[in-house]
């Protein structure tokens, strides 16, 4: 077989591998062939480097995992956490968003958000997503220490959007 042949089919695999990759039919994992447990080995090394303080390695670890997995809501979620380790807090809220729809029913995104978007002097944002945090956490007894953070959290956003609106209301001329 010729070179030239067999860069055209190597191209024509790649094209049809970036085609499924990129219409959402398929995840790279799956294209070449890698596992479960192998990618989780990957994970093993920036959760490592994450509790290690390592933010920025492993920020490139979770990236990497969420190139061969994007619908993986730990790789999602890790990856959100080193960016805000890394104080990129507005990287950080939209993998925390991203992680918010690849598992609904998990206030711990929603929490991480809000705090996120405190920092970002985003208080209305927040304030929903500490109350979406609650309202996803519930009764259950899993996400108890969840819905006390985001309680906390939230009456201080509450105080402040109230701060400011009163301050607001003292600076308008009376008549």
């Amino acid at each position: 077989m010729s070179e030239a042949k067999l860069d055209k089919e190597l191209l024509a695999n790649v094209e049809g591998i970036v085609q499924k990759v990129v219409s959402g039919k398929s995840t790279l994992q799956i294209e070449l062939g890698i596992t479960d447990k192998e990618l989780e080995a990957v994970y093993a090394i920036g959760y490592t480097q994450y509790v290690n303080g390592k933010y920025e390695d492993a920020k490139k670890t979770f990236s990497i995992l969420m190139m061969f997995n994007p619908l993986n809501y730990k790789y999602c979620f890790s990856l959100a956490s080193a960016f805000k380790m890394l104080n990129d807090l507005e990287t950080a809220s939209l993998f925390y968003l991203f992680s918010c729809s690849l598992d609904p029913e998990n206030p711990e995104p929603h929490l991480q958000l809000a705090e996120c978007l405190v920092q970002l002097d985003d208080l209305i944002g927040a304030k929903e997503n500490f109350e979406r945090a609650i309202q996803i956490a519930g009764d259950k007894e899993a996400y108890t220490a969840v819905k006390n953070r985001a309680k906390m959290l939230l009456e201080g956003v509450e105080a402040k959007l109230k701060e400011l609106e009163d301050s607001q209301d003292s600076q308008e001329p009376q008549n």
